[in-house]
């Protein structure tokens, strides 16, 4: 189902869920510890670290790895080694895993971002070099490598404008058919490599179908469901589990481009039009309906999901019932609840098995065969 057959009109403004409460048992062992927060200093942009550092599940060890600290005065001295007349370095809104700046240079304006993983920049730099297009502003990938011996960098030129996410709502509503338009972009790239579901900087996917990468969650081998603890909301899993593989047929393997994160915080618009759709690291070869499972998914946690839900919603009402849709919103949701309680995140975790629990009571109710 491509996305660009929905683009058109402009949903009605209406209130927007605010979802559930928490619904981990005390089985599941999460213990809370509130980390500090952090007042920015004139010599670091540690910024306000909002991040809880949770207790892993008894069998799972380790919370997940806070950003590195990184002092003014290296990200000084880096950029001016590179660029000539360095000014104007504002530290932006971080990311899951990465922190970024913006800079100016003679040349421009420009974002230099930092975390551990080298691979997501150049992968970045592949969906520039491969598919950006007037219909697809990926910004242009300027130079990826090591910052230090932890850290690993990359600098793109800087789109203007601002997220989705930090749109008011009459901003929002007017970009509503752009975000459809590049969303249809999106989707109509058929990528030259093999392979299907998440892609490396050489394009090539990782699994040997599109059905294979959504059923992987449900393959003990790769995911121990049973070590984490959720006790009698297991039932809760195994539910979703149960309808993703009686599914099964629903999954074809269409051979497209899939952002994997598209939709709020990873779109830039300005002047009710986009420019720029950044950060490639959760990219997928597969079905693009996977993309709009993910702005269904998130509905409940971001005003912008929302409205587009709704957009989306009005030009197709039977969509939300489609079974193959359903069952990507399911393996989003269990692949968020497995990685956040992995990562000792048990309030996120909370979240995603409420979701999934939500969607999983629209799929006994009515699911649609979307080949029918």
């Amino acid at each position: 189902m491509s996305a660009g057959r929905f683009i058109g009109e402009i949903f009605a403004r209406l209130d927007v869920d605010n979802g559930g409460q928490s619904s981990l048992p005390d089985g599941a062992n999460c213990r809370r510890e509130q980390s500090s927060t952090y007042e920015s200093g004139p010599d670091d942009w540690r910024g306000s670290n909002k991040t809880r550092i949770w207790a892993a599940v008894s069998r799972i060890t380790g919370a997940k790895m806070k950003k590195a600290y990184v002092a003014k005065i290296e990200i000084e001295s880096f950029l001016n080694r590179m660029f000539s007349e360095v000014g104007n370095i504002v530290q932006l809104k971080e990311g899951e895993e990465s922190r970024a700046f913006a800079f100016k240079a003679r040349d421009g304006e420009y974002v230099l971002r930092l975390n551990g993983h080298i691979e997501d920049f150049r992968k970045d730099a592949y969906v520039y070099q491969n598919f950006t297009s007037a219909e697809l502003p990926v910004p242009k990938i300027v130079s990826v490598g090591a910052f230090d011996q932890d850290l690993s960098y990359c600098v793109s030129r800087r789109a203007p404008g601002i997220t989705l996410q930090d749109l008011n709502e009459a901003s929002l509503s007017a970009v509503l058919t752009p975000v459809a338009e590049v969303l249809s972009a999106i989707s109509s790239i058929e990528p030259e490599q093999i392979g299907f579901g998440p892609f490396g900087s050489d394009g090539v996917g990782r699994f040997a179908s599109w059905r294979s990468f959504v059923l992987a969650v449900a393959d003990p081998m790769q995911y121990d469901w049973a070590a984490l603890g959720l006790g009698e909301k297991a039932k809760v899993v195994a539910r979703a589990l149960e309808f993703l593989l009686s599914s099964a047929s629903q999954y074809s393997d269409e051979h497209r481009l899939v952002h994997g994160d598209f939709g709020s915080n990873n779109v830039l618009s300005e002047g009710g039009r986009i420019t720029g759709v950044i950060d490639w690291s959760e990219a997928l070869i597969g079905d693009p309906l996977y993309d709009l499972a993910n702005i269904f998914f998130w509905r409940p946690w971001l005003t912008c999901m929302e409205h587009q839900a709704r957009y989306f919603e009005h030009r197709d009402p039977a969509l939300v019932r489609a079974q193959r849709f359903l069952g990507y919103q399911l393996r989003i949701g269990l692949e968020q609840l497995y990685q956040s309680a992995l990562n000792g995140e048990c309030e996120d975790a909370e979240w995603a098995l409420l979701r999934c629990e939500t969607i999983s009571d629209l799929s006994t109710f009515g699911a649609r065969d979307m080949s029918s």
